[in-house]
């Protein structure tokens, strides 16, 4: 048997932006290859995404960028924008480019 290093996939949803709650993530995705994160809301909409208990897609990617993932894949959109799909991934890729 040959062992080889692996990837590491994370997958988060439903967590609610807070200080406690970004640490505890970054440091549970830290270094992630790929990571599946929601970005429900589009950062126009952070207190209706503070009061739903979700992230903005500038937020999430913000906890990415600091948790050094190399890949991000945003997931779990609201459908309040399903005429406005492209805006949460455009917002999320930026965020994530920094």
């Amino acid at each position: 048997m040959r062992a080889a290093p692996g990837q590491k996939i994370s997958y988060i949803v439903n967590i609610r932006y807070s200080d406690s709650n970004c640490q505890k993530t970054i440091e549970l995705i830290q270094g992630s290859h790929l990571l599946f994160i929601e970005t429900t809301f589009l950062h126009e909409d952070v207190k209706i995404a503070a009061e739903k208990c979700h992230l903005t897609a500038r937020q999430a990617d913000w906890i990415a960028r600091e948790a050094g993932v190399k890949k991000l894949v945003p997931i779990h959109f609201s459908p309040r924008y399903s005429d406005r799909r492209q805006a949460l991934i455009t917002e999320a890729q930026e965020a994530f480019k920094g």
